[in-house]
């Protein structure tokens, strides 16, 4: 039986028939990311095509708020300096495109999925004190809240942390789990991935905590309980560190593994294609990680929406008239999630007066 098995395989051989190879794990994931970058395509190409533009008519130049937005912005433009400079050298050094570079590439394609967490209702807003434009969300596909695209999108400071925060931050991470797998060798995977886990919530613990004090940001469609400073206008729910924690430690997991011959989870198994098609199958399955990460992250706040304690006194720079807030009335979205009687608007149904 060996013998036919043998002399079967030789007569492709002859004829130069080669057998089909399988698809690696990073061969699907890059497929999973055209779908993901057509999605964006259209999103992006209908939103250009309607002329973004700034929000500005409830801007607060005397306001702290105002000067904290532009020391967030300028800590972002250092960042992106910085570490694109580090970035670009490593590349150049090494004659290709690195990992760290495919990050921040992947992390700046992903961008577009910002503001997803109000694809249903308004749950959470941005300052518009911020550098900012309309963003894309009531472009997108399937979109189900009617006034998604109100949102001041900080388009300078989040596209920054997209594109260089997440390699920062699986930077950070990955160099605590370095420290501790050097003084303790014996510990196991699970105890690893778990205090990378940590490590996440922590980083999100330092960047998101001031902006909601400092009215750059809020989360304020969540339930009030266990949040910090839930019955107040700075709540900071804790699922946020936890999707927060989620995406950090998921991209930090497969930068930090590495097989014998550094080659991450992306770039395994391409060894048949020629170098430039191996870095475009493993940017693509980097992007398409990247992405499963952040849509978890805001699915998760999507969901928690549903469940939405009533909305707090803000500042008019932060609710934008995206809802009735609190001593905010006449918007064309209506109530926010969350008042008594609320049912979300679908598709083009609007209960409010336009401002």
């Amino acid at each position: 039986m060996s013998r036919i098995v043998e002399d079967a395989t030789a007569t492709v051989s002859t004829h130069g028939v080669r057998p089909r190879k399988a698809w690696t794990l990073a061969h699907y994931l890059a497929a999973l990311a055209a779908v993901f970058l057509f999605w964006e395509a259209w999103t992006l190409i209908s939103w250009l095509a309607d002329g973004p533009s700034q929000v500005t008519q409830f801007r607060n130049h005397h306001d702290a708020s105002w000067w904290v937005a532009r020391a967030y912005e300028g800590s972002a433009i250092v960042l992106a300096i910085v570490l694109g400079t580090i970035v670009v050298r490593r590349c150049l050094r090494e004659r290709r495109l690195t990992f760290d570079a495919m990050l921040c590439i992947a992390g700046a394609l992903t961008y577009w999925t910002d503001p997803t967490a109000n694809f249903i209702q308004p749950l959470f807003m941005y300052s518009s004190n911020l550098v900012n434009v309309r963003n894309w969300c009531g472009h997108m596909p399937f979109v189900i809240n009617p006034d998604c695209g109100r949102l001041p999108e900080p388009i300078l400071m989040d596209g920054i942390i997209y594109t260089f925060g997440l390699l920062l931050f699986a930077m950070v991470v990955n160099a605590g789990m370095r420290w501790i797998r050097a003084r303790r060798p014996s510990i196991s995977t699970g105890k690893l991935i778990a205090l990378a886990m940590l490590g996440g919530i922590v980083v999100d613990f330092l960047l998101e905590i001031p902006m909601y004090r400092l009215h750059i940001a809020t989360y304020v469609g969540a339930p009030d309980g266990f949040a910090l400073w839930g019955h107040s206008g700075h709540k900071y729910p804790m699922v946020e560190a936890l999707w927060a924690g989620v995406i950090v430690m998921g991209i930090a997991l497969v930068r930090y593994s590495r097989d014998d011959a550094g080659r991450t989870i992306v770039e395994r198994g391409l060894e048949r294609h020629r170098p430039r098609v191996r870095t475009a199958v493993s940017l693509l399955a980097l992007t398409a990680i990247v992405h499963i990460l952040c849509f978890v992250g805001n699915g998760g706040t999507v969901a928690l929406g549903f469940f939405s304690s009533p909305y707090k006194k803000l500042p008019s720079y932060i609710v934008n008239d995206m809802c009735d807030a609190p001593g905010i009335r006449g918007t064309r979205y209506g109530p926010c999630p969350g008042s008594p009687g609320y049912r979300a608007p679908l598709r083009g149904s609007l209960p409010g007066s336009s401002p």
